[in-house]
């Protein structure tokens, strides 16, 4: 049977290994931080965040004519409405009335993608929001979405359905990209790419460092030690044909 070589290392030892090293650790983590805030503040666009919320109001008599005495299937209507508007704010005829008012380039389609309509839970609340990389441009984008969302669905329904509550204000710092975020993300994988390359670097060490490894990988049992000193100069050191050392003749 063929002898399988398996990696085994002391743990004591390979994290002493890492200590007399964690200045290489702390070097890459530093590095790897700087490159990450530096490369958000200098080489990203800064994208801008508008946020506002509608109000969808559900009156039963005036929508459908008829009086609903159940509450779940009132809330049931509502919510379905609540729904309907979702899409009908995301239509194409909405999103391309809003940049031919504002005449802003661009597709229907492409507004659309950019717009993001979530429900609040429990409520007849809607959060819209929308990202570009002017401020400006995002709150107006969003208002105009809202007051064009609010005439024409008022035309699909028969009544008017949506309140502004909270029109959109133009953001005041940028959403993305997060200089202090990226620059922590960055010192992780820093610190965990330099452990990584010190451990394989350990793991494929295969030098003899002391009598432990000599006995444990070679089977061969320490006779003597020499000494290391640093008055020790064996370029000017040789042993004579007894076996003992001598001077070496200038």
């Amino acid at each position: 049977m063929e002898k399988k070589n398996d990696i085994e290392f002391d743990l004591i030892e390979l994290l002493l290994y890492m200590k007399k090293r964690i200045w290489i650790v702390a070097l890459t983590v530093v590095l790897f931080a700087a490159g990450g805030y530096f490369s958000s503040k200098l080489m990203t666009t800064p994208e801008y965040t508008a946020r506002a919320q509608l109000y969808i109001r559900y009156d039963v008599e005036r929508i459908d004519g008829n009086t609903v005495q159940d509450n779940y299937t009132e809330q049931l209507l509502a919510s379905q409405l609540r729904n309907d508007c979702v899409v009908l704010l995301k239509s194409r005829d909405i999103t391309g009335q809003v940049l031919d008012n504002l005449e802003l380039p661009g597709s229907a389609a492409g507004l659309s993608s950019r717009l993001i309509i979530e429900p609040e839970e429990n409520t007849h609340i809607l959060n819209i929001s929308i990202v570009d990389t002017n401020p400006q441009n995002a709150a107006r984008i969003l208002n105009e979405v809202c007051a064009v969302g609010k005439t024409e669905i008022a035309k699909f329904v028969g009544v008017d359905v949506i309140q502004v509550v909270d029109p959109a204000e133009v953001p005041g710092a940028p959403s993305s990209p997060s200089p202090s975020r990226n620059a922590t993300v960055a010192a992780i994988l820093g610190f965990v790419a330099a452990v990584s390359i010190m451990i394989i670097v350990f793991l494929m060490d295969d030098s003899i460092r002391n009598e432990y490894d000599m006995e444990h990988y070679l089977g061969l049992s320490t006779l003597a030690e020499i000494p290391v000193s640093s008055e020790l100069n064996l370029s000017q050191k040789g042993m004579d044909n007894r076996g003992r050392f001598r001077r070496s003749r200038k």
